[in-house]
């Protein structure tokens, strides 16, 4: 189920899910779709390529280059451990040796 839907640069929308059942939420993954067709553009993923998966992910939005911090820098807040403990990071586009933002 959609947990938190951002616009991200105006043209891409990023959904966090949460699969939900009688004992526990998970969210972990970030999936990308265009904003004007919808279509879906791909996994977030990390420099080996592999898609980023993060124990118990809540929300996810950039920073605003003011107080909410730098709008090129994507936060997030998780539960991890089943919501034991509470985990605020940052994730930060890096280019790969192709010139593609990952």
């Amino acid at each position: 189920m959609p947990f938190n839907v951002q616009n991200i640069g105006g043209n891409i929308i990023y959904v966090t899910f949460a699969k939900q059942d009688s004992a526990s939420s998970e969210s972990g993954a970030i999936l990308a779709f265009d904003q004007v067709t919808g279509k879906y553009k791909g996994m977030l993923t990390g420099t080996d390529n592999n898609p980023i998966n993060i124990d118990g992910l809540w929300a996810i939005g950039f920073g605003n280059d003011a107080s909410a911090g730098t709008a090129t820098t994507l936060y997030f807040i998780a539960g991890p451990d089943n919501e034991a403990n509470g985990l605020l990071g940052t994730l930060t586009a890096v280019e790969n040796v192709q010139g593609n933002h990952q």
